[in-house]
């Protein structure tokens, strides 16, 4: 992430329309722009009473919202050179309740997350958020307006519990902060983390040979639990691949899938790159002319992609609609409490110490 807002008052709340957005494709798939209040016509607040978690839309910033997500449990700061010191009160009250204007002074009582929230108002639609940026608060102010699909509901980040904004508002301003929603397809946790913290992450290589004994051992296991024992202590994980962080930047906001094909019981089979809103024919027929196949196979090829569209699209349905409920099966399918293997990365954070 080398793209920044060129001041640091972001102080025109209105960002929205293609510009904003940063890519073409991506672009395509923004059906409408809605305030929070017509999505939600309820009621909106930017923290709800009960715990809740974010689902991650369209954009490939996973980084981002696992970042997020964990500072939003991250409670109240002690004395520290590094928090934002802000805390609009009522930071859980209804829209009709909320402060318009953060006090200067932080709340003992205000978790990590909205002290970093400099204004609401919800009436108006308007919030200032900060972020850490070289060893500096930046503001950045962003309208409750959103880029909807076709159901009516955010493209990109949401809340489990509707009407609940601070994922969607939080993800707006930091695509502000970096010039477009497109900026922030693929990028590092550890930079959420200082951006939301203004503390200096630690990145542990999980394949680095002297990191994988450790794991072997049962060590980094141990000392990872220690971390997260530290008051202010954050944990993440990430995981970076090049070809996907390639397709990702060719065609950001698109589910990439590669399936293997078998031309020849004899040879390795060939792989079939897609995503899911491409049309099946047209990269069937692209995938023969590369691979020397009759047209007449098309048809079966097609049918192929296809069918693995729909299983990919059902299943980030299924990820949109129950996240716990997907997240809790793809831990006991692996076992229970353990470091992931696919993760590359375990990154910490410390943003206070002990008093």
């Amino acid at each position: 992430m080398t793209h920044t807002a060129s001041s640091n008052e972001s102080s025109d709340a209105a960002f929205r329309g293609r510009d904003c957005i940063g890519d073409d494709t991506l672009n395509g798939r923004v059906k409408s722009w809605r305030r929070a209040t017509d999505i939600w016509p309820g009621g909106v607040q930017l923290f709800g009473e009960e715990e809740t978690s974010v689902v991650q839309g369209d954009l490939n910033d996973c980084w981002f919202l696992g970042a997020l997500s964990a500072v939003y449990h991250l409670p109240a700061p002690s004395s520290s050179s590094s928090s934002p010191s802000s805390c609009p009160s009522s930071c859980s009250g209804t829209a009709a309740a909320e402060a318009k204007t953060a006090p200067a002074a932080s709340s003992a009582s205000c978790p990590w997350l909205q002290q970093l929230v400099q204004r609401a108002d919800p009436d108006a639609g308007v919030y200032t958020m900060r972020f850490s940026k070289s060893g500096e608060w930046i503001s950045v102010t962003v309208d409750d307006v959103l880029p909807c699909s076709e159901d009516g509901l955010p493209l990109f980040a949401s809340a489990s519990t509707p009407g609940v904004l601070w994922p969607c508002i939080f993800e707006k301003a930091y695509a502000k902060l970096h010039t477009s929603y497109a900026a922030l397809n693929g990028g590092s946790e550890a930079d959420a983390f200082a951006d939301l913290t203004g503390g200096i992450p630690s990145v542990l290589d999980l394949n680095h040979p002297q990191v994988a004994e450790s794991i072997a051992s049962g060590a980094l296991w141990a000392q990872l639990f220690a971390h997260c024992s530290t008051p202010g202590a954050l944990i993440g994980a990430s995981h970076f691949d090049a070809e996907t962080a390639s397709n990702n930047a060719a065609a950001p906001g698109l589910e990439q899938i590669c399936a293997r094909v078998t031309l020849d019981p004899e040879l390795p089979a060939v792989p079939l790159r897609f995503s899911i809103s491409e049309s099946a024919d047209a990269v069937a027929v692209t995938f023969c002319e590369e691979n020397g196949l009759a047209v007449e196979s098309a048809g079966a090829i097609a049918a192929f992609v296809r069918q693995h569209q729909s299983a990919a699209a059902a299943h980030a349905e299924e990820r949109r609609k129950a996240p716990a409920a997907v997240r809790r099966a793809a831990a006991e399918a692996k076992g229970g409490q353990k470091l992931l293997s696919n993760h590359a990365y375990a990154v910490c954070c410390l943003v206070q110490g002990e008093e």
